[in-house]
Order: structure tokens, then C-alpha cells, then sequence
């Protein structure tokens, strides 16, 4: 027998919406300037009050709301596997399972050994002694790369997969950072030569103002320099296949065979790889 609306069951009433995290509508009026002027600086009144009283956590180089989510994430993730694991004796987990519950058990553990549970993998750079050593290192997990790698699905045949490889993010944003010849940007390129030395130094590295200098000049010197925002809307309308034999004429400096020998670019016989000509 059909159900008319008198004769239905009660609908359930909706569940009251969740309080926003920050602010009454998800927006933190508080963390304004109000005494200054939008006009006169729009950053400092939606933003001044809370720049002058935030602080970056001591572990981080930077923080924002990604870091924050983040966070978030890890805890929502550690909380399930615990909750999962807790009838179980660890022996019984997954071994993803078991790294990951590791891995947070040792992190304030790990904080108070300095450099000891990295020095392999320092080990493993000072090794990286010729330009294949580095090139196959860039292509491992974890380490760190002047490329970017990506399997997108292909621009051009949207039936396979292809390697995507592009320039990593630097640690200035683009080529007139490295190369123009302005008093402003040569002062900056001093202090970020110092900031590398610096880090070099609580790595326990040797004569690290002269290997500052060095990092500096292969990532800013690098034939014309690292691509500019303003080049890199170009770039899409020249995608052209590449075979992984062919990529190693791109850059005769880089040793490509080694790089994509890493885990990330794998491929069957016969993948394909696309490149951005006039940027390789």
C-alpha cells in the first residue's frame, strides 16, 4: 500500500550544524588591523593584528592552514589505527600499520638524538660524488630534487599514463631571484647563501660557506636559470613526446638514465615520457 505524507514515518530531524573552528562563520574577524585603512594596506587590515601575534612553531620553516589540516590528518589517522590496534598485539598489525605507529611513537624520541637517525641517509648524499650518483639520488623518494616528478594521465592520449617532469620548486621563486642584477635581489641572494651555509652547519658539514656558495650557483646558474612565473603559462602549448632514451640528449649535465631509474618513474617497456621542449 503506498505511504501518503499523513501515514509516513517521521523524518528525522536534521543534525544541528557544526560550530565553525575559527570565528562564528569559519572567518577570523579578530585577526584584522582595523585601525588601518583598507585601502591604504588591505594585507594589514584583514591580516595585521594576527602577523603581529602568531608564531611559527620552532619545527617548521613555515606554517599556514595546509600545515594545520595537516596535522589534523595525522592525528585523525593515528587515532583510527590506534583505536584498530588496540585488541591486537602489534605483531598482528599490518607492517604498514606498524611503521606508521612507529613512526609517531619515535617522532619525540627522534627530537632529542640531533642528527643520529638521519646520518644514512646524509650518508647516502655524501656518497652522491659524481653527477649519476646525484642524478640517482634525485630520482629516490625523500630526497630532495631540482626536478618534480608527476604520472598524470597524458595531454595528448588519454589512454595511458606518462612521466611529467618539471622544475622543482626553489628556494627563491624564479630566475630574476638568482640572476638579475638589482641591489635589492643581490642582498637577498647574500642572505639566502647565509641561510643555506647555516643549515649546512647544524648538518655537521665542513667548510659550509664555500659549499653555500656552491649549492647557490647550481641552482640559480644552471644555463638560463630556473623558469619565471611569467614564462610558465607558455610552456603548455609545447608538449612533446620524449622516450626515455631520447630524454638523455635534453641535458647533456644530467644524467636522466640514473634519475628516472628511481621508483616514481618505473615504467613498462615502452612508456612514454612528454617533456616541455624549449624548458628541458
Amino acid at each position: 500500500m503506498p505511504i501518503t505524507p499523513d501515514r509516513a514515518a517521521p523524518r528525522a530531524a536534521a543534525p544541528a550544524p557544526a560550530k565553525p573552528l575559527i570565528g562564528d562563520y569559519g572567518l577570523d574577524l579578530s585577526a584584522g588591523n582595523h585601525s588601518v585603512r583598507p585601502g591604504d594596506d588591505f594585507f594589514a587590515y584583514a591580516n595585521g593584528a594576527w602577523y603581529e601575534r602568531f608564531t611559527i612553531p620552532a619545527d617548521h620553516a613555515s606554517f599556514g592552514p595546509f600545515d594545520t589540516l595537516d596535522e589534523l590528518s595525522k592525528q585523525r589517522v593515528r587515532a583510527i589505527i590506534e583505536e584498530a590496534a588496540a585488541p591486537m598485539p602489534p605483531a598482528a598489525l599490518p607492517a604498514a600499520d606498524r611503521r606508521f605507529l612507529r613512526g609517531l611513537h619515535g617522532r619525540g624520541r627522534d627530537r632529542g638524538q640531533g642528527l643520529a637517525p638521519v646520518q644514512a641517509d646524509l650518508q647516502r648524499i655524501a656518497a652522491a660524488t659524481t653527477r649519476q650518483g646525484l642524478a640517482h639520488l634525485f630520482g629516490e623518494p625523500g630526497f630532495a630534487s631540482l626536478f618534480d616528478v608527476q604520472l598524470p594521465a597524458d595531454f595528448k592520449n588519454p589512454d595511458r599514463y606518462s612521466v611529467f617532469i618539471t622544475q622543482a620548486t626553489l628556494g627563491l621563486p624564479d630566475r630574476d631571484y638568482y640572476l638579475k642584477d638589482d641591489p635589492q635581489l643581490k642582498a637577498l641572494r647574500g642572505k639566502y647563501v647565509a641561510y643555506i651555509a647555516q643549515m649546512l652547519t647544524l648538518g655537521g658539514a665542513s667548510d659550509a660557506a664555500a659549499r653555500a656558495r656552491d649549492i647557490h650557483g647550481v641552482r640559480g646558474g644552471g644555463g638560463a636559470g630556473p623558469v619565471a612565473d611569467r614564462e610558465a603559462p607558455r610552456c603548455g602549448g609545447h608538449l612533446q613526446p620524449a622516450q626515455q632514451a631520447a630524454a638523455a640528449r635534453l641535458r647533456a649535465r644530467i644524467s636522466w638514465q640514473a634519475f628516472l631509474r628511481g621508483p616514481a618513474t618505473r615504467r613498462p617497456a615502452g612508456a612514454g615520457a612528454r617533456r616541455v621542449r624549449g624548458h628541458s
